[in-house]
């Protein structure tokens, strides 16, 4: 696409045909589609940078107020808790 736009601009001398010319708002319309979706992508990891650490901080909260047999009813900060503090030998340090 580059090389065709690039021949457009050299050989156009002002007056650009209608084929080429679509062929050049077709390019531009992947150009800002991909745009898009980059800026999308970095929106997405950012807000999930966000909530991996706002659980991080969570877990180090109730890992700190931790008492024996406290129970945690959330999933996902108890496999947070098992992957972080757990034992590899089976029983917790927590």
């Amino acid at each position: 696409m580059r090389e065709l736009v690039s021949d457009l601009c050299l050989r156009t001398d002002g007056k650009i045909q209608k084929e080429d010319f679509d062929a050049l708002v077709q390019w531009l319309v992947k150009v800002r589609e991909m745009y898009q979706d980059i800026e999308s992508r970095r929106a997405d990891t950012r807000e999930a940078a966000v909530d991996s650490v706002n659980r991080l901080e969570e877990t180090w909260q109730l890992f700190k107020e931790l008492e024996p047999k406290l129970i945690v009813n959330d999933e996902q900060l108890f496999r947070e808790l098992k992957d972080r503090f757990g034992s590899p030998y089976g029983f917790g340090v927590y």
